[in-house]
């Protein structure tokens, strides 16, 4: 890919405080930005690794906590809808170690995009009652997924 030169990446460079982070910053004219975070999940125990499914499909889809309240996971989506084109957490194709999240906004919501992604990967509340909604449609959808397979 090489060194990118253009007045955004040297920002970036200039404010490199040792994080362990990739930023990669590409200027398209548009009318949209689409930010996507992408995550290694090699380091994550072998057998912790199925509950990645279930983090994936609750991630849009739970409680969190902003300005010291608690906003339920209804709204949360509800406010989504408001500020996004789309929002999207998944796994990676081809690379089963990898989960994204991407979400893609009108330019000007770009700093609420980025409050929410904080917010999502901090703030959230892994509610029991969501999990257990979610996780028994994901066992729900099992016999399914075997008849596709075949």
């Amino acid at each position: 890919m090489g060194k990118l030169d253009n007045p955004i990446q040297a920002i970036i460079d200039k404010d490199d405080n040792g994080s362990p982070l990739f930023i990669h910053f590409e200027h398209i004219q548009s009318n949209f930005v689409r930010i996507s975070l992408s995550m290694c999940t090699s380091s994550i125990p072998t057998e912790l690794k199925p509950l990645l499914t279930l983090y994936l499909m609750n991630f849009f889809t739970t409680p969190v906590m902003r300005g010291g309240k608690r906003v339920e996971f209804e709204d949360v989506v509800l406010d989504l809808e408001k500020e996004t084109v789309s929002y999207q957490a998944s796994s990676e194709r081809g690379n089963a170690d990898m989960i994204c999240v991407h979400f893609q906004a009108e330019v000007e919501r770009y700093e609420s995009i980025i409050s929410w992604l904080k917010t999502m990967l901090f703030d959230a509340v892994h509610d029991p009652a969501r999990l257990y909604a979610s996780l028994t449609k994901i066992l729900a959808d099992i016999p399914d997924e075997k008849r596709e397979a075949d």
